[in-house]
């Protein structure tokens, strides 16, 4: 039925081709001309304000879109607002939005902008309808109601161009469909709606900001709700009739914390996208951050992972929406937030950056970017954040925290931000709380400061009849839809009749009903109808609110609020989180009829803004925070059970993480609080920090934060006891010349804590020579010495350097440390040295060295030899000592310079000097180079003998000759070495000696016998120089005659006799005469008469007993001559013989 509400959910069919076959996604039909001509006159009234569409969302599924091009729409806890962006001013309040999706409660309709419209989605049910352009609904009586699934099921909704995909997750899996303007055009006839495209999902998906993106129509999501999820890639089959199955590929798995983002053409979509269309190679590129990694899809199945470090504990990632060129995402780990961003195809890795600023703990909420920053804020404090994709972040310039509504100069809303979310349009960005009466509007451009957008200011209008409703009468006016009533089709309501005058009427009011009440933590937004049941009916142009305050304690609330021409009223000046008694009363010409009284309790509200906040520190490197607070209930103030002092830097040193906020108890007795301590310790010495203070209710809820304090430095004494100062030892210098030193401060183990902090002056002061150089610098913390260098250090010259270290803001609290004097000193030139060493002869083994040096400036110092002053000749080395130096006559004498000890011939001497004492150490008691020059120290000593220097002779006896030397020089001083050799009369080699001539005696050794009766006897001899080693030989020294000792052999053949023994035994007996002393060798041989050989013997004839032959023939031959064969050995070589006769007979027994 056309005019019914359509809830039949089976008519919601997924079967591909029953429908229509309509792929392109065409919207509904332009509005009527009746309608057209509302629509005109309804901008008009609002002074060319935009008609606008969709409803409240919770503050993770809030999103946005444009009416007419320029317009955003806000959620908000009465109705949605539309903003004109060129402006920033709110033009429009939609109402009745819950009832177009038949949502049971007004916080349970999420919007989803579209490329020409809005999504409108029940979170719990996912039923849905579609907003267009114009402000109207697509189906004016109820939206189109999915399938059910079995088990607690939830909704969320992600836009795809001209469609949206809505997802509805439950313990069962998850259902996915793809719809548009054609599928609730279909309900809106009475027909079956078909979704474009659908899928099964065997798992949940969360539908936390982050989990799913679209590029193109495409749907990219992270299904599963464990720490592992899958990130799965839907697209929309070619060619595929209405209702066709989307196809599924697994892209990827991701452990942990992770979030999707996507680079799409349509810049509307919130989920991540940008307002610079990809080009080139990069199609609609999806990107997937983790930990450690992003991961961008692109084209048909092209990616690229860019991996980085993970920071430490990383436990949220957000992927920034509105992106533009680049892909960027928030981590928050455990050490606090960082950046990271890339480009559409994966290059271009930057970060992850740690914004040092953000503090560590701070709940930051889903950013947009603008302008190339990112924009968010902390849910908790309120605290509006600009980030640069290079980790800069700062609080929002010109406003640097959400806004509360006051009255009275008080607040009258809580400070909590949980809802609050971020949306950007090119330039404009806009962040919003719904809860809240205002919004913030910045502008990136710089065309303007961060506005305040008070969302009460909007013009009211419905839903349902889009912007036509603003050109009705009030009398025209038709109740909402609340949630929950019949679907009927609503009963036609009479029109009113002119012929009653109401301005006389006697008329009774009907009772009046409350249709909603919308509490905040100060008000509450109320609504309620007034019926017609007849024509003649009057109806009222006043009301009156009453109100009663159910809670005891309580500031007693305005007990009348008198409402005039409308039917709505924000009652404002209740006090947060108690419970109040509603009662509104109809008046027609002053008679009256109450509604039946509703009970409403406020929201909560954190305290209000501490006053008079200020900050100290002490010398301790604390800083004392005290504060008023605003009072107590009675004046309207919320109590605070315990206040948050929460720091930040103000030093203008970079970036760096704020200390932890402290937390301290409130005394609700007084408005003077007790002051807080932060102790800032060594890290934090020298650092300014300014602070804000904010309340956290008895029940948790945290407060307005107030002013900031003025910059407040930390600082403590120096601690001397940590610091060394220490000077170089300027470099050499000519005379006359400068030279530099260097002044170093140690800071020791803990630097910031030994100067007092950072920022600490140290003033270096250099003093010597009757002046001071000083030179000033301030510690950055970064470096645990600091150093300077001082030029004009004179030589000799005796230079004092000192170190005061002022903390800082505290120049009085200063102290001082010294360093050790240096002295500068000057370069040695090369001294003039000269030296001799003169002998008396060419035979003197000995001289006396004198080395003498000069040609440096002196300044009345005493000289010694320096270190390597000494007289080298070839190998030999003396060391000139200081004993032989004379300091007066800078020479250096050494007598006995020895020729043996190889000093002679050319040689060199080096020499230099060093200063000892007297006076100022011109030189700084450093050597002077050494000089080395020639010196020559004569020919080496040498004898030269002949044969004419020896004499040699036989001794009366025995068989050695005797050699003497004849001259006059000492052989023992300037020879070694010798070696003599007596030789025989042909030259043989007969004995030799080793003695020096002086004299020595030579053996003839076993010479004497064949050559002693010869003449020609000789010696020669060889020796060496002591002085250079040089051989020298002697040939031919004459001896005289032979050896004494020699002993002749003269020996005839007649003197050799042969003579038979008694008896056969007793044999022959072989005698000779002559000198026989000589002769060796001898031999005998007993020969028969016939030649026979009968026996041998040897020995001498001149032993006792003679030699005696034995015969061996047997019996001796009686007949013919028995002879003996004789020989012998001469001393000169040759050989006698003789053969006597054996006389006598010869034996026979």
């Amino acid at each position: 039925m056309v005019g019914a509400r359509w809830r039949d959910a089976a008519a919601f069919s997924t079967a591909p081709g029953s429908g229509s076959r309509r792929t392109d996604g065409s919207l509904a039909a332009r509005p009527s001309r009746r309608q057209a001509v509302a629509l005109l006159a309804a901008l008009a009234v609002v002074c060319g304000s935009v008609a606008a569409v969709s409803y409240l969302v919770e503050p993770d599924d809030a999103r946005s879109f444009d009416l007419f091009g320029g317009s955003v729409l806000l959620a908000d806890a009465v109705a949605p607002v539309s903003v004109d962006l060129a402006s920033g001013r709110p033009t429009v309040r939609l109402v009745d939005a819950s009832a177009q999706v038949g949502a049971q409660r007004a916080e349970d309709v999420a919007v989803e902008p579209m490329a020409d419209g809005a999504l409108l989605l029940d979170k719990q049910t996912g039923e849905f309808n579609i907003v267009d352009s114009t402000g109207f609904v697509l189906k004016k009586d109820g939206g189109v109601p999915l399938p059910r699934r079995a088990g607690a099921t939830g909704a969320s909704a992600v836009a795809a161009r001209d469609f949206a995909y809505v997802q509805r997750t439950g313990p069962t899996g998850t259902s996915v469909y793809l719809v548009g303007a054609t599928t609730v055009q279909g309900a809106a006839s009475g027909a079956t709606a078909r979704p474009r495209a659908f899928l099964s999902l065997p798992d949940q998906v969360s539908s936390a900001p982050g989990t799913a993106a679209t590029a193109g129509n495409d749907l990219w999501v992270l299904a599963g709700t464990g720490s592992t999820r899958t990130l799965r890639h839907l697209s929309l089959p070619a060619d595929s009739a209405t209702g066709a199955r989307l196809r599924s590929q697994r892209a990827a798995t991701v452990d942990g914390p992770a979030a999707v983002a996507s680079l799409d053409e349509f810049t509307g979509v919130a989920n991540a996208t940008t307002d610079v269309k990809t080009t080139g190679t990069v199609d609609s590129p999806v990107a997937v951050a983790a930990r450690d990694h992003i991961t961008v899809f692109w084209g048909d199945g092209q990616q690229r992972t860019a991996r980085y470090a993970a920071p430490a504990g990383v436990d949220t990632v957000l992927a920034a929406t509105n992106a533009s060129s680049r892909i960027a995402f928030l981590l928050h780990g455990s050490r606090g937030w960082s950046v990271v961003s890339v480009a559409p195809d994966g290059t271009g890795l930057r970060g992850p950056t740690p914004l040092g600023n953000v503090p560590a703990g701070a709940r930051l909420v889903t950013p947009a970017v603008s302008g190339g920053s990112l924009y968010t804020l902390g849910a908790a404090s309120g605290g509006l954040w600009r980030i640069g994709l290079d980790g800069s972040a700062e609080r929002l310039p010109g406003l640097a925290s959400y806004p509360v509504a006051r009255q009275d100069g008080r607040a009258v809303e809580a400070a909590g931000f949980g809802d609050a979310y971020v949306v950007a349009r090119g330039p404009r960005v806009i962040v919003n709380s719904p809860n809240h009466q205002l919004a913030v509007g910045v502008f990136t451009d710089g065309s303007r400061r961060p506005v305040r957008i008070d969302k009460s200011a909007a013009v009211t209008i419905s839903s349902g009849g889009g912007a036509e409703a603003l050109t009705r009468s009030r009398n025209d006016d038709v109740p909402t839809p609340q949630p929950g009533r019949s679907t009927a089709a609503p009963k036609p309501v009479a029109p009113v009749t002119n012929l009653v005058d109401c301005s006389t009427t006697s008329q009774k009011p009907h009772i009046p009903a409350f249709t909603t009440s919308t509490p905040g933590s100060r008000s509450v937004a109320l609504a309620w109808t007034y019926p017609i049941t007849d024509r003649t009916d009057c109806v009222p142009r006043t009301y009156v609110v009453t109100v009663r305050s159910l809670r005891a304690g309580a500031p007693q609330p305005p007990s009348r609020v008198t409402v005039d021409g409308q039917q709505s009223v924000n009652l404002a000046g209740l006090f947060p989180s108690t419970l109040y008694e509603l009662t509104v009363t109809a008046y027609i010409n002053g008679k009256g009829t109450s509604s039946a009284p509703i009970r409403v309790t406020t929201g909560p509200e954190g305290p209000a803004a501490p006053r008079t906040v200020t900050a100290r520190a002490d010398s301790s490197g604390n800083w004392s925070i005290g504060w008023r607070s605003c009072g107590t209930v009675s004046a309207g103030c919320v109590p605070s059970a315990s206040w948050r002092v929460v720091p930040q830097f103000c030093d203008g040193l970079g970036l760096s993480t704020a200390p932890a906020a402290i937390d301290a108890p409130a005394d609700p007795t007084t408005t003077v609080q007790p002051a807080a301590v932060l102790r800032g310790g060594s890290a934090l010495l020298g650092r300014g920090l300014r602070f804000q203070v904010e309340g956290i209710g008895t029940d948790g809820t945290v407060g307005t934060p107030s002013a900031s304090t003025g910059c407040v430095t930390s600082w403590a004494p120096p601690r001397a006891g940590d610091l060394r100062l220490t000077a170089s030892k300027p470099a050499d210098a000519a005379v006359g010349a400068t030279s530099s030193t260097t002044v170093s401060l140690s800071l020791g183990s803990d630097p910031i804590a030994a100067v007092g902090g950072v920022g600490a002056k140290v003033t270096f002061t250099l003093s010597g020579g009757g002046s001071d150089q000083t030179y000033t610098t301030v510690v950055s913390g970064r470096a645990s010495t600091l150093t300077h260098t001082f030029a004009d250090a004179k030589p000799g010259v005796t230079y004092t350097a000192k170190a005061t270290v002022s903390p800082p803001g505290h120049p009085a609290a200063a102290v001082s440390v010294t360093a050790d004097g240096v002295t500068a000193r000057a370069t040695w030139p090369t001294p003039s040295v000269s030296a001799s060493c003169p002998r008396s002869s060419s035979l003197d083994l000995t001289c006396t060295l004198a080395v003498t040096l000069g040609g440096f400036p002196t300044n009345g110092e005493t000289f010694a030899l320096a270190d390597g002053s000494v007289l080298r000749c070839g190998e030999a080395t003396l060391r000139l000592t200081d004993g032989s130096f004379d300091s007066g006559s800078l020479t250096a004498t050494v007598k006995g310079v020895s020729q043996l000890q190889n000093y002679y011939g050319s040689c060199t001497v080096t020499a230099g000097v060093v200063e000892t004492s007297g006076g100022t150490l011109l030189y700084g008691g450093v050597p002077s180079p050494l000089k080395t020059v020639d010196v020559s120290l004569g020919a080496p000593a040498s004898l030269d003998l002949a044969a004419g220097d020896f004499a040699a002779a036989w001794p009366d006896s025995g068989s050695s000759a005797r050699v003497n030397y004849t001259g006059s020089a000492n052989l023992d001083a300037l020879t070694t070495g010798w070696a003599l050799t007596l030789h025989a009369p042909d030259g043989s080699v007969c004995g030799t000696s080793n003695s020096e001539p002086n004299p020595t005696t030579v053996s003839a050794g076993d010479c004497v016998q064949p050559y002693g009766d010869q003449s020609g006897w000789y010696v020669s001899l060889t020796y060496r120089n002591t002085t250079d080693g040089g051989g020298h030989s002697v040939d031919r020294i004459p001896l005289s005659g032979g050896p004494p000792s020699y002993q002749p052999c003269t020996v005839a053949a007649s003197d050799v006799t042969a003579t038979w023994g008694a008896t056969i035994a007793d044999g022959v007996t072989v005698g000779a005469t002559g000198s026989l002393a000589g002769c060796t060798g001898w031999r005998y041989e007993l020969l028969a008469p016939d030649g026979t050989s009968c026996g041998t013997t040897t020995g001498s004839p001149a032993d006792s007993p003679a030699p005696n032959i034995t015969l061996t023939c047997g019996t001796a031959p009686s007949s013919g001559d028995w002879s003996v064969a004789v020989s012998w050995n001469n001393p000169n070589g040759t050989s006698g013989d003789a053969k006597p006769t054996v006389t006598g007979d010869p034996p026979t027994s």
